[in-house]
Order: C-alpha cells, then structure tokens, then sequence
C-alpha cells in the first residue's frame, strides 16, 4: 500500500523557510492570570506533602505568590517604559 505524502511548503517545515518582507511589532503579554501561582498554592493548601510538609509547602507556596507579584510589577514597569519610548 502506498501513501502519497504532499510536498512540504515554504513554511520553514522542510528548512526552506522564507524571510518575511515585514517588519515585526512588539505587543504586551495579555494579562492571563497567575496559573503556576494558583497551582502551587492549591496544592500546597490541599496536600502539603506534595511539598515536603505544611512549613514546606507554605514557604514554597508564599515564594511563588511574592514572585508572581513582582513579575507583574516588571511586566508594569517595562510596558510604561516601552510607552515612553514610543511618544
């Protein structure tokens, strides 16, 4: 049995990809929530052996919560920054 397999385009699949003519723009990351955030702190609050214990798990569960906070803080700062730049 034969199958016939299509010929790859110039998609960059069949390394042949093309440059594109344009140019390219920065947009700001969509706020989307805290979802590794969440997930770390439910499962610390659920099953805080998963962890290592409840001292554990509440250590991990609070540095994770303190660097979701201060990746939107950057995330904040860089796009009032990249606004600067563009007046």
């Amino acid at each position: 049995m034969k199958i016939n397999v299509p010929e790859p385009e110039d998609s960059g699949s069949d390394g042949r990809q093309e440059k594109s003519d344009s140019k390219s723009e920065i947009v700001d990351l969509q706020p989307v929530g805290r979802p590794m955030e969440q997930a770390i702190t439910g499962l610390a609050a659920n099953n805080s052996r998963a962890f290592g214990g409840e001292v554990a798990s509440t250590l991990i569960a609070g540095a994770t919560s303190q660097m979701a906070v201060e990746l939107d803080q950057i995330r904040k700062e860089l796009h009032e920054q990249r606004e600067k730049m563009n007046v």
